[in-house]
């Protein structure tokens, strides 16, 4: 297996807690985990082009690769801001648009998958399935818009959660203006918090375009690490139930 193909089977891994909050809002409010695009309100493509396309969640858009051996295909993206998820670069924004994206990268077949703008994506390990409760990771795309999300934390085995034994941490994003922006990370609660550290460390990536402002981790300044279209921001020993709000200003 090339290493391309091993970073694809890891990203499968890594969107393992996007998919389980996807699967609680099924549960609480009967939201389908995976739905076809033309449900998308305002969609006027045509169905040719829309009907190999899945929303993942709320926020994830992927195409499906009906022709193997192509390298590329016709995607169609509504109205809104979008990025490509692969590499984290924004797309478009305003009005809905088709645009052209790869499904081959080298020898190695790729679903194309974009990211709305507002999106943020929890993240896990990619060595294991298993929930780490030690790092709250969250993947955060800046759009017009606010954008909000529920990360859920149970026994991942048990039908426990229906008994109520699960905890939950509300991230709220605002509408971007520019370059400047914020996230907001809530204190987790729930009765699952007894079975979880009392601290963990928070490290919120955000795909970003042009010079970076001043970032602001509860009203101080803070360190950040940039590496192509990411920023990232490190905040270690966070107690569980401590608020956290980033700026970017």
């Amino acid at each position: 297996m090339s290493s391309k193909q091993k970073s694809y089977y890891k990203q499968r891994y890594r969107l393992i807690p996007y998919l389980y909050g996807a699967a609680y809002q099924a549960w609480m409010k009967g939201v389908p985990v995976v739905k076809p695009l033309a449900m998308e309100p305002g969609v006027t493509e045509s169905t040719a082009l829309t009907a190999v396309a899945k929303l993942v969640g709320q926020d994830l858009l992927t195409y499906l690769v009906l022709e193997p051996g192509s390298d590329s295909m016709n995607c169609y993206l509504p109205q809104g801001t979008w990025y490509d998820f692969h590499t984290f670069k924004k797309l478009k924004q305003g009005k809905a648009t088709s645009i052209k994206a790869a499904t081959r990268e080298g020898d190695v077949l790729i679903n194309p998958v974009f990211a709305r703008g507002g999106a943020i994506i929890p993240l896990g390990s990619t060595k294991t399935s298993q929930a780490d409760y030690s790092v709250l990771h969250l993947l955060a795309f800046p759009g017009e818009r606010p954008g909000e999300t529920t990360v859920v934390y149970d026994d991942g085995s048990s039908e426990a959660y229906r008994g109520g034994v699960y905890a939950t941490t509300e991230v709220r994003q605002s509408a971007w203006k520019g370059r400047f922006g914020s996230v907001l990370i809530k204190g987790t609660r729930g009765d699952f918090m007894a079975q979880m550290p009392a601290q963990r460390d928070v490290v919120l990536q955000v795909a970003y375009e042009g010079s970076l402002p001043t970032v602001m981790v509860n009203g101080d300044e803070w360190p950040t690490r940039r590496n192509g279209h990411l920023v990232t921001v490190e905040i270690p020993g966070v107690p569980l139930s401590r608020e956290l709000l980033v700026e970017f200003r």
